[in-house]
């Protein structure tokens, strides 16, 4: 979402900063067993002192998915560690959910990260029907049950799937309520990415920038990500 404040359990975060990585950028490395390295070209990110889980780091900007060790707490302390080397630490609030819609743009805003019933993207030259079904991605939807683990792949089913575990979870398409099929991990995808199942209502007014918000517990997406629906 690139919006700042709160951090909840299991969150893809990105940090900015000055000589936090190494000048060339590494992407995430995935184990055979499924896992994903907390160290990644020299560069740690800790919460409290844990190590989390990391998908990208430069000089500039690391992008990490907090631990879902952090449920139950008030604040967590965010630091840096590059080449044994720790940067300040900051302060953050941690709250149960933290929902931010990923876009296609990466911007935060726009045409939203979101899938139509037949698994092709949303656009406006591909727009949704009335009484479809989409898939809806973004992180911040804190613990799951089972419980996620740190640094992992989420597996498919037939594997349980991750539930969110903070209710409830709603959407609205166009102002209007949609109903939720599934909300929970996404399969196959990091854990800390979240895929929320919903049904576009038939009330929409159809056009190519139809907003979406989704709400976890008492904590709203950003404004400002949309859809197209016909």
């Amino acid at each position: 979402s690139n919006v700042a404040g709160a951090v909840s359990p299991g969150e893809i975060v990105t940090l900015y900063g000055a000589y936090i990585g190494a000048a060339g950028a590494a992407g995430i490395q995935v184990n055979a067993d499924g896992t994903y390295a907390k160290s990644l070209g020299g560069t740690l990110v800790l919460f409290d002192g844990v190590p989390a889980g990391i998908i990208y780091a430069s000089a500039a900007q690391v992008n990490a998915v907090s631990p879902y060790g952090l449920a139950g707490n008030a604040t967590t302390r965010v630091q840096v560690e590059y080449q044994g080397v720790l940067s300040n630490a900051t302060s953050v609030p941690v709250q149960a959910a933290h929902p931010g819609l990923f876009t296609v743009d990466a911007s935060g805003l726009g045409s939203g990260a979101i899938l139509n019933q037949d698994y092709s993207l949303n656009g406006g030259l591909n727009p949704a029907a009335r009484g479809s079904a989409v898939m809806i991605y973004s992180t911040g939807g804190g613990v799951t049950t089972p419980p996620g683990v740190d640094a992992t792949i989420t597996p498919a089913p037939p594997s349980p799937l991750l539930l969110l575990a903070t209710k409830p979870v709603s959407v609205t398409i166009g102002g209007i309520a949609a109903s939720v099929s599934y909300s929970g991990a996404a399969p196959s995808q990091i854990a800390g990415l979240t895929q929320i199942n919903a049904q576009v209502p038939a009330g929409v007014t159809p056009g190519t920038k139809v907003p979406v918000i989704v709400t976890i517990g008492t904590w709203q997406s950003q404004p400002g990500v949309t859809m197209a629906v016909q």
